[in-house]
């Protein structure tokens, strides 16, 4: 689960529950989420990814809110056109979701794609973001 990932990544971390903390947090991350304004206020994140990764989780921070995105135009944008297997997988290790936006993705023919948590949250938070 997703502890034994994070003690795997992070093994002299020490976890410490604290629900108010988690909450305060989820409240600032869900209404960022679901506001559709520019006055929300920025989340600060610190994620770890090849270069690749990170420069394909940029452009995704950079597709506006009801805006998609074809696999194939995402790979130009990281100027690799041709690396577009090779994006799927870095938006697929998006170890974010719904603050790096990789549910905008879909595939050339409009269909959904691939989601790492399922595509019934994917089409949820694409038609949540129209």
């Amino acid at each position: 689960g997703v502890c034994e990932a994070f003690e795997k990544k992070w093994p002299k971390a020490r976890l410490k529950q604290n629900e108010r903390q988690a909450q305060l947090l989820s409240d600032a991350v869900f209404s960022n989420f679901l506001k559709s304004d520019s006055k929300s206020k920025p989340i600060k994140l610190c994620v770890t990814g090849t270069a690749f990764q990170v420069a394909v989780w940029r452009v995704l921070l950079s597709i506006p809110r009801g805006v998609i995105c074809s696999y194939s135009g995402l790979a130009k944008a990281v100027q690799k056109p041709r690396a577009v297997r090779a994006v799927a997988s870095a938006v697929g290790a998006n170890p974010i979701a719904c603050l790096i936006p990789c549910h905008r993705v879909l595939r050339q023919s409009g269909e959904l794609g691939g989601y790492r948590w399922g595509l019934p949250r994917k089409q949820a938070l694409l038609l949540k973001e129209r």
